[in-house]
């Protein structure tokens, strides 16, 4: 939806990913640095899902409810990902990525944190920049957060190994300051 058009920085909104309709009226999702992929239809056939595919939908977005429906299935516990969000990590400028991240943190800082004890979202922190890494890995340490989400590759994409931003050295400051925030 909205979260990330409505609270990122004003200067970095025409760049989130989103949807485009093109001539033939096919749907068309763009993200920074991934492409575009199509939009497969939330219905087969014009019928929405239903029964407990159209339960589990929709219980992810109360957090009272998602407990209720996890504590039936015998779950004792969950992390979330910012599965919805994990397209942040494909831009090249870390400013963006970064911000983006923000959105998710304090979002779901704002939505979980009382049921942290059963559900703990995990941070999401972008790697392409060591500093903004390590003041956001500090700055969500501080919030509450146990657990990071970092992106397989410090940069997304292809690499050129004699790039200084891939020497995997330059991240054992941000590593230093994860284990510091344990």
């Amino acid at each position: 939806g909205k979260l990330w058009s409505e609270r990122i920085d004003r200067k970095f909104r025409d760049r989130l990913p989103h949807v485009e309709i093109d001539a033939n009226g096919e749907r068309w999702f763009v993200a920074e640095g991934w492409g575009r992929s199509r939009v497969r239809a939330r219905m087969i056939d014009g019928v929405p899902p239903a029964g407990e595919d159209r339960l589990r939908g929709r219980v992810g977005a109360d957090p009272v409810e998602r407990i209720r429906d996890q504590r039936r299935d015998g779950i004792d516990a969950e992390i979330l990902f910012p599965n919805k969000g994990l397209t942040m990590f494909a831009t090249r400028d870390a400013e963006f990525g970064m911000a983006q991240c923000r959105v998710w943190n304090d979002w779901a800082w704002e939505m979980f944190a009382q049921y942290n004890d059963f559900m703990s979202p995990a941070a999401a922190i972008m790697t392409a920049d060591v500093e903004l890494a390590i003041v956001e890995i500090r700055r969500v340490a501080k919030m509450g957060f146990r657990f990071l989400t970092l992106p397989c590759k410090p940069l997304f994409g292809g690499h050129d190994s004699r790039d200084p931003n891939y020497n995997l050295t330059t991240y054992d400051p941000m590593w230093a300051a994860i284990a510091d925030c344990d």
